[in-house]
């Protein structure tokens, strides 16, 4: 008897575990890698309930399993223009001949103008943060024009544009040269700010990839302005612990010298002194000499040359990191640094007591940046 009820339950467990749940193949699910929403132009509008069109990209699984006879193309581009993303995919879903399945999505591409337009973009935003389907690690970016235009991409590199774009995204982030724009991070920032960062990108010029640009500033879930490629870059080195911090030239005795960093460190504080901020920030670097003349008469690199070289490249380090904290704090007066969120969670007493005037606050807050530059290797010389 024993032996039966055992046979039973490992013939049930095996049925359990195995197969699909819905009863439906794999070749007759359409896996979105990735969506592109824009905010819907006038002449696009089919009625005035209309806000946004949505695309998608879903791989011909069907071609790669050999199971179906969908077409030849590597994937199939939908869009369909609606009130809000999930009845607009719903659209989509009516008209495709597979189950459209969102679980496996890589990438949401913004149009640029719906990240002007702060109304509908909380509301798709709002949509796709309570969707359980959307993975949490899934990356925003936004699009220098259309996000349509970057889901019509076919990239030499691989055919499918979500797993396409992820893959790039996901190694210039690990590399410091693209801000980190994961759903988690970007709503963090949002619910705890108001304000925040995102990767943005553009096609390449020969259509067949794209370019990381920069990256662009919201405040109060509207775009404000953009971070150059390089600005991106120091900003990263700023606020994360990222070794990328751009390429640093000095001329010392008159000859270009070139500083590689492969390691850094930051400290990040914010004190209140006479009832102002002042944001603390201390970057350590530590770096080679990868590039000077080589048997230079009279150029000697002592203790006392590589001390004068360490002083110029902290000064040159300085001087581009307060461009990007000046540029946000002065032209775009949006704290995406950080600053609301260190003092809610470190003094909480004193944001309430400037949480209505916070803006004013931060643009007048002091900055004292401090920079350690070491220079570990100065290669041979004569």
């Amino acid at each position: 008897m024993n032996k039966i009820l055992i046979f039973i339950l490992i013939m049930v467990n095996t049925f359990m575990l195995s197969g699909c749940w819905d009863k439906v193949e794999i070749d007759e699910r359409g896996f979105v890698l990735v969506i592109g929403v824009d905010k819907v132009t006038e002449e696009e509008k089919q009625s005035e309930k209309d806000r946004i069109k949505v695309s998608l990209k879903v791989p011909n699984v069907g071609l790669i399993s050999g199971k179906s006879e969908l077409g030849t193309e590597s994937s199939f581009y939908y869009e369909e223009i609606g009130s809000n993303l999930s009845f607009t995919i719903e659209k989509i879903t009516a008209k495709a001949p597979f189950n459209i399945t969102l679980d496996h999505t890589k990438v949401i591409v913004f149009g640029k103008s719906l990240l002007q337009d702060s109304h509908t973009l909380i509301e798709v935003l709002d949509g796709i943060e309570r969707d359980s389907r959307f993975s949490r690690k899934m990356i925003f970016v936004g699009a220098e024009k259309y996000a349509t235009d970057i889901l019509k991409l076919e990239p030499k590199e691989n055919p499918l544009v979500g797993i396409y774009l992820k893959s790039i995204l996901d190694l210039e982030i690990k590399e410091g040269r693209a801000i980190d724009g994961n759903l988690n991070k970007i709503m963090y920032q949002i619910h705890e700010s108001g304000s925040s960062i995102w990767p943005y990108i553009r096609v390449s010029e020969d259509k067949r990839g794209i370019e990381i640009m920069g990256a662009y500033v919201l405040r109060d879930n509207e775009l404000i302005g953009e971070l150059s490629y390089k600005e991106a870059v120091r900003f990263n080195a700023l606020t994360k612990k990222t070794q990328e911090v751009g390429e640093i030239d000095i001329i010392y005795e008159g000859i270009l010298t070139s500083y590689e960093v492969y390691n850094t460190k930051n400290s990040f504080k914010v004190d209140v002194e006479d009832n102002n901020l002042v944001l603390n920030i201390k970057i350590e670097t530590e770096g080679d000499i990868v590039q000077h003349k080589i048997g230079i008469i009279g150029l000697t690199l002592d203790d006392k040359a590589i001390q004068e070289m360490e002083k110029m490249i902290e000064r040159k380090i300085e001087e581009r990191f307060m461009g990007v904290i000046t540029k946000l704090q002065k032209e775009f007066e949006t704290d995406v640094l950080g600053v609301r969120i260190y003092l809610k969670k470190y003094n909480p007493k004193f944001y309430k007591q400037i949480e209505d005037n916070f803006n004013d606050y931060f643009s007048a807050m002091k900055v004292n940046l401090e920079i350690d530059s070491k220079i570990r290797r100065v290669g041979i010389v004569k």
